[in-house]
Order: C-alpha cells, then structure tokens, then sequence
C-alpha cells in the first residue's frame, strides 16, 4: 500500500497554505512574494492531494478485500471526505493559478490568445473567489474537512483511541460506522 507515501506531503501544504490564507495582517499581505507563496503552496498542495487519492482507491480496495471491519465500516467516509477536502482546495488552487496567468504578461497574452472569451470567463469566475472573506471561508472549511479526513485515516490505521484528536473525531462520525 503507497497511499501513506503520497498523503502526507499534500496534508503539510495544504495546512500551511491555509494558515497562510487566514493570516490577514496588512504587512504580511502587501509583500510582493505573498501572493506566489500562498500560489505555489495551494497548487502543489492540490497537485499532490490528486496522487494521494489515487492511491487511496487503490488502498480502498484493499481494504476493502482483506481489511477489518472496523476499517471497512470507515473506508467510504474516509474516501468522501478526502474528496470533498480536495475540492474545495481545488477551487482555491484554480483561482491563484488563473491570477498567476492574469499577473504574467506573456502567459496573459497567451491564454487570451488561444483561448480568447473562456480565459476572460475564467479570470472573472476567479475574481469571484478571490475576494477575502470567500477565500478565508474556503481554507477554513478545507482545513476542518482536511484535519476530518486525516483523523478518520488515523482511525483506520492506528485504532480510534489513539489520541484524543482521533477519538473525537472518531465519536463524531461514529453513527455512520456501526450498522
């Protein structure tokens, strides 16, 4: 199983980017290389969390055939969750790669080039998602979804009393495992 491997890298980044997102100090925000921080952290951190659920489907049909029940009864949530988490982190990702192209004037005149009206759709659907309050919302709901998902994969590999994170975690979810 690889998923291990895969997952924890994009857990870092995307924690960090979403720290990153929530800090609202006007000095911190008006730097010049704030902007391609949280950019570079956001799209490598979604980039990443693309490959870890690839592996946890594979992970998930093993767990699947040879897993615990206790392991199967959380699997789905554990797979939904994850995709909800990349998701929101993806619209995030989305938004700071369209302004990076906007911000680059080559890369501007390009995309307006080749793809005319729909790279002038994009730029607006970003400029939609870029206003502050959205953004700060989306990193937080990601990172509540994020620390979720993680601590129903730490119930799955290590128990769910193995810390007390873990556990209330586990205790919140726990009606959808028992049948």
């Amino acid at each position: 199983m690889i998923h291990p491997l895969f997952v924890h890298l994009p857990i870092g980044l995307l924690v960090i980017y979403s720290i990153f997102e929530m800090t609202r100090f006007k000095v911190v925000n008006q730097q010049p290389y704030w902007f391609y921080t949280k950019a570079i952290l956001s799209i490598s951190g979604v980039l990443m969390a693309y490959l870890a659920l690839a592996t946890g489907e594979g992970a998930e049909h093993l767990i699947e055939e040879t897993g615990t029940d206790f392991q199967k009864s959380i699997i789905e949530t554990h797979a939904t969750l994850a995709g909800a988490t990349t998701a929101i982190f993806s619209i995030l990702a989305f938004s700071y790669l369209i302004e990076w192209l906007k911000r680059s004037p080559k890369a501007n005149e390009m995309m307006q080039r080749r793809l005319g009206n729909i790279f002038s759709f994009l730029v607006r659907l970003s400029d939609l998602i870029k206003k502050p309050s959205l953004m700060i919302i989306l990193a937080a709901l990601g990172l509540a979804l994020l620390t979720i998902t993680g601590g129903l994969g730490a119930a799955m590999v290590y128990g769910k009393d193995v810390d007390p994170i873990v556990s209330f975690i586990y205790s919140m979810f726990s009606p959808l495992f028992e049948s």
